[in-house]
């Protein structure tokens, strides 16, 4: 009785602090097999189709390499992720633009044995969503820089694609899909019920 009490409130304990903690939804990786890639720049407005299963997303995680054999003069620009519903050109729900070469750590994987990178975007406040509903994630850059920025993915793995590729604005009808991966973070109200549930357990266990 008192280790099932202890077990409980230690698993509470867990959950209450990993209140802000970021949880995957959806995602596309097949890092085994061979990836091709599109240019952000040449091939805008390009993304990615994803369906969430809940009702909102905090951060993107994108497939990211670039083409260094043809650097270009000028600075490195930075790269924008953008939430649209529906489509490519649908209203924007949520945006944020990371500066890829001021990672270090992500420049360093990409230019190394593996030759991409999973580049993170954080929403700031949670973008709400409606789970069901058919979301695009946008990749942009304003110009081609330094660098040019490339969205990796893979083919489909028998599995079933999470949506289709949009390039030049138009979505794909081909077997593959741009890799990224999409998280959320639980409503807090989400933790309550998940405290009372718990106390619940504990007043049965008891009686």
């Amino acid at each position: 009785m008192a280790r099932r009490i202890i077990f409980l409130f230690a698993t509470l304990t867990v959950f209450c602090a990993g209140a802000d903690a970021a949880f995957l939804d959806q995602s596309w990786e097949q890092p085994t097999d061979p990836p091709w890639s599109n240019s952000i720049c040449l091939l805008a407005p390009i993304g990615q189709e994803f369906t969430p299963t809940v009702n909102s997303i905090s951060s993107v995680e994108l497939a990211i390499t670039a083409d260094f054999l043809n650097q270009r003069p000028g600075d490195i620009v930075a790269l924008t992720v953008r939430i649209r519903e529906n489509t490519v050109t649908g209203d924007i729900l949520g945006q944020t633009t990371v500066d890829a070469a001021a990672d270090t750590a992500f420049m360093n994987t990409i230019s190394g044995p593996a030759g991409w990178g999973w580049l993170q975007f954080e929403l700031g406040p949670s973008v709400p969503l409606t789970a069901g509903n058919l979301y695009v994630i946008e990749a942009w850059v304003p110009e081609l820089g330094g660098l040019n920025w490339l969205w990796q993915g893979w083919v489909d793995d028998g599995t079933g694609l999470p949506g289709r590729a949009i390039s030049a604005g138009e979505p794909s009808t081909g077997t593959a899909a741009r890799g990224f991966r999409t998280y959320y973070v639980p409503e807090p109200a989400t933790i309550a019920l998940l405290g009372l549930g718990g106390l619940c357990l504990v007043r049965r266990t008891r009686s």
